[in-house]
């Protein structure tokens, strides 16, 4: 319904109100009724003019769309503070990819800022259809395409170099110093683990992209730190392929012993092969220690930042929860900007995510890890096992 038709509607409401009409009849003094129908219509106005983002001058500030947001508002709609969409304006305005396209005068007349809002807006709705998207950028669905492609390959291809990466030895012994003054477990440089992202099916019969839980999911590993930014991601792989087989046809599975040439190593869970440089809980088949039971207690309240990371992905880039766009290789660019701008925001945006209605976010259960064991993967953990539990006593 157009603006005018909801204010003709509003004063219409009014009047079809028989208590109402009755005391706007007999009422020497219209003008209380009158504003209210204003403020009202004011108030719809007001609405309206957040539910549609126009084209601006690209010589206008951006305040000039943002302006009418709160802070907290701005972070409810487009999933980041004031301050770091602010930041990605500057980056790609700066970018070769913006300048190219300016200088073709192709698209042109939108504006970094509208390309950085359509974007954000776009990742952190669950329900946002590109048509809703369309209208309330005022952009046609050919644009839209566009826009939101390329700030998915600015984020992808040009951001995330600089914005998820390997620790350096400082970074590490910063993470490992943080879990050992928590559980008392020595030289954790991250926590890794997989997460299955909803897509619809796609036009590709050869591969199995059905899940445990029969719905159709691409998979994205990652490793975490203690801050809950991503250190490492490998995105493509169907839902079908078991956590393991992710790992070994990810780059990590042979650099991990260089990543971890300082005696470090990741935590898993019973989905991974228990190795030197990654160690997993012991597998409980009713025979566990006391020893064996505190320790993999210990690795679990660690290993859980894994777990708090991908809900935060999602929380604030809800399109993840169900990702409705196709072909594999833009699903894989459009998580990876997601996990870009996960890494950039602030994780103290949560407290506002937390007052947001739960998404169910079904994710298949993780299946125990069938190698032949790592013998000397198994002696570090065994010594590492006991050392906590004498500390414990």
């Amino acid at each position: 319904m157009s603006l005018k038709r909801k204010c003709v509607a509003l004063a219409l409401a009014f009047l079809n109100d028989d208590d109402v009409f009755e005391e706007f009849n007999s009422s020497d003094d219209e003008t209380e009724y009158t504003n209210s129908i204003i403020s009202q219509c004011r108030n719809l106005i007001q609405e309206h003019k957040k539910m549609c983002i126009s084209n601006i001058n690209p010589e206008h500030s951006r305040i000039s769309i943002t302006e009418q947001y709160s802070d907290e508002e701005i972070i409810r709609n487009f999933r980041l503070s004031r301050s770091k969409i602010n930041y990605l304006v500057d980056t790609f305005s700066d970018s070769t990819l913006f300048k190219d396209l300016y200088r073709n005068n192709s698209r042109g007349n939108i504006t970094p800022e509208k390309h950085i809002l359509t974007f954000l807006w776009f990742a952190g709705h669950h329900t946002a259809s590109y048509r809703d998207v369309a209208d309330k950028f005022n952009l046609s669905l050919s644009s839209l395409h566009d826009v939101i492609t390329r700030i998915m390959m600015f984020l992808s291809n040009v951001l995330a170099l600089n914005v998820i990466k390997l620790p350096s030895s400082e970074q590490k012994q910063t993470t490992m110093n943080f879990y050992h003054e928590k559980n008392k477990l020595p030289n954790v440089i991250g926590c890794i683990d997989a997460t299955h992202i909803k897509i619809d099916k796609q036009n590709e019969p050869s591969v199995n992209y059905s899940n445990s839980q029969q719905y159709f999911s691409h998979i994205l590993q990652a490793v975490c730190n203690e801050e809950l930014n991503f250190l490492d991601i490998y995105v493509g792989c169907p839902g079908s392929v078991h956590d393991a087989n992710v790992f070994k046809s990810s780059a990590l599975d042979i650099d991990l012993e260089t990543i971890c040439d300082d005696g470090g190593y990741l935590l898993g869970d019973e989905a991974y092969p228990n190795l030197p440089t990654l160690l997993t809980p012991y597998q409980d088949h009713g025979n566990l220690t006391s020893s064996q039971i505190y320790f993999n207690l210990v690795h679990n309240s660690c290993r859980s930042d894994i777990d708090h990371a991908f809900q935060l992905l999602k929380k604030r880039f809800k399109q993840l929860y169900h990702l409705k766009l196709r072909g594999d290789e833009r699903i894989c660019h459009f998580i990876r900007a997601c996990c870009t701008l996960h890494n950039l925001a602030d994780k103290s945006d949560e407290t506002i995510f937390a007052q947001e209605d739960d998404i169910e976010d079904n994710q298949p259960d993780s299946l125990q890890n069938e190698d032949p064991p790592n013998i000397r993967g198994n002696t570090i953990r065994d010594e590492i096992c006991v050392q906590l539990f004498q500390h414990n006593k």
